[in-house]
């Protein structure tokens, strides 16, 4: 699916999107991935330079050195990195978490928690994020069976998820 459009100055921009990320890094640059075109999710990512007043689409290796197409997760940026978390398409909702590194364009992984031992509410798309220290904080958002309340934390240092209560 080619989702991009040209202005009228003859560059290559973003085509319409929603529910996708925009974060921005190092100052003068905006990455955006993934979303919704109205009918499928989007696998795209694209970084705009205000120092260029320009856009360009990152191309990846391959589909396993990239996310999976999605909409309704997060970004945050630490440093010259970008941690992306979450999400969902029509069909599967997202736990993973993966780190960008925007000098390499290359994603790591952060060791997180085995399958069989995934708490609820680990899974979410349309949630709040922000990266605080070592730790990725959680709010709100829904999973499989609808919409989450309270706070879930992961120190990222060890991959593992913590539950917080609140009042």
């Amino acid at each position: 699916n080619n989702n991009n459009h040209s202005n009228n100055n003859g560059n290559t921009t973003p085509g319409k999107r929603r529910a996708h990320t925009a974060s921005g890094i190092n100052g003068n640059e905006m990455y955006i991935f993934g979303g919704g075109n109205g009918i499928e999710p989007l696998h795209s990512m694209w970084k705009y330079s205000s120092t260029s007043n320009s856009w360009s689409e990152i191309h990846f290796s391959s589909s396993s050195s990239s996310l999976a197409a999605r909409g309704y997760l997060s970004s945050n940026p630490i440093g010259s990195f970008l941690l992306f978390y979450g999400g969902t398409t029509d069909i599967e909702v997202f736990s993973d978490t993966r780190i960008l590194d925007t000098r390499s364009m290359s994603f790591l992984n952060i060791k997180g928690i085995e399958e069989e031992e995934k708490e609820e509410g680990i899974e979410r798309f349309g949630h709040g994020a922000v990266v605080i220290g070592n730790w990725l904080m959680v709010i709100g958002g829904s999973g499989r069976e609808g919409g989450k309340e309270g706070v879930v934390m992961m120190d990222m240092e060890r991959g593992k998820w913590w539950g917080v209560e609140i009042g």
